[in-house]
């Protein structure tokens, strides 16, 4: 079976996200261990559970379990990544995070929101909106280093994790800011420290949400005073 006929299953509405991926997990099991009792009942029957049939029986039944161990694992990866980009999705980032903090050491957590990706979808489509989160995505794993996590925290925002101190966390915004722009890529970003900014996750998204819309503000205005300075 493949595992993308489960897809959806890992993801139904008004279902905590955890518990939608317990839900498809038990889905599967019962698809499997259904198809298993009926091959070995149609084993017995075609072999009389004579020692060659126990032998087959015991083949299936290995056969069966790997197939399903499989499956499992490949649901589980459906289930942590974000279905456009590949990325980690909110939910696993959270756990990260979490970890992060309770690691005690110290660390960046840097939020990125795309520029006009509504005027985007708006003009061309959701298609070509689609394509730029994509190609967003594959730019920022290739600017992340292996240690970093990274991941898709809503329709236009992505986050990554990385080790730092505040003293560098602005500096390392603008280098983003600068490599991603080469890549024809306007991504906003904002970011928090721990412990500086907070110790616990809702502390660190809060001071980097702040930053993040502050940098937003600063960059409209910009704009304004440029448009406006062009009209004299």
């Amino acid at each position: 079976m493949d595992p993308r006929l489960y897809a959806s299953a890992a993801r139904p509405t008004g279902r905590p996200p955890r518990e939608s991926s317990l839900a498809a997990d038990a889905s599967i099991l019962a698809a499997h261990v259904w198809m298993l009792f009926t091959t070995v009942v149609a084993v017995r029957q075609a072999l009389d559970y004579t020692s060659t049939g126990r032998a087959i029986l015991v083949c299936v039944i290995g056969w069966f379990a790997n197939e399903h161990r499989r499956h499992l694992e490949q649901l589980r990866e459906f289930a942590d990544r974000d279905f456009l980009t590949g990325l980690l999705n909110t939910r696993v980032f959270d756990e990260v995070l979490a970890r992060r903090c309770n690691a005690e050491a110290p660390f960046l957590l840097v939020l990125g929101d795309m520029d006009d990706l509504k005027l985007l979808n708006d003009t061309h489509g959701h298609t070509a909106g689609n394509q730029k989160l994509r190609d967003l995505a594959d730019a920022l794993r290739r600017l992340t280093g292996s240690e970093d996590e990274l991941a898709r925290v809503g329709g236009d925002e992505f986050a990554i994790l990385v080790e730092g101190r505040l003293a560098g966390a602005a500096q390392l915004c603008a280098r983003l800011r600068a490599d991603l722009e080469a890549q024809d890529l306007q991504v906003t970003f904002g970011w928090s420290a721990w412990p500086d900014d907070g110790l616990r996750p809702m502390e660190l998204f809060r001071k980097a949400d702040d930053r993040l819309y502050a940098a937003k503000l600063i960059q409209r205005n910009h704009r304004v005073v440029t448009q406006l300075a062009g009209t004299r």
